[in-house]
């Protein structure tokens, strides 16, 4: 947080997907915990991970990803 050390402690509030290739080096990052993630965006409402899929998972996997973000944004109609 040396960086930015006015984001301390901060939670990400807004409802929330995350999604990411399985083979995307970006879940292998120092620190990266999946499990944890719901303590710093507490309103989560899915965490995704494409088989198969790199770190370009729209490009590599569209149909997957599409559907994901079609499911994630249904609950807004």
């Amino acid at each position: 947080m040396e960086v930015t050390p006015q984001l301390e402690g901060k939670k990400i509030l807004q409802p929330a997907l995350f999604l990411a290739g399985e083979k995307d080096l970006v879940l292998k990052f120092p620190g990266m915990n999946l499990d944890a993630m719901r303590e710093h965006v507490p309103n989560l409402k899915g965490l995704v991970i494409v088989p198969g899929a790199g770190h370009w998972d729209p490009a590599e996997y569209p149909e997957e990803v599409n559907q994901s973000l079609l499911d994630f944004l249904k609950d807004w109609r």
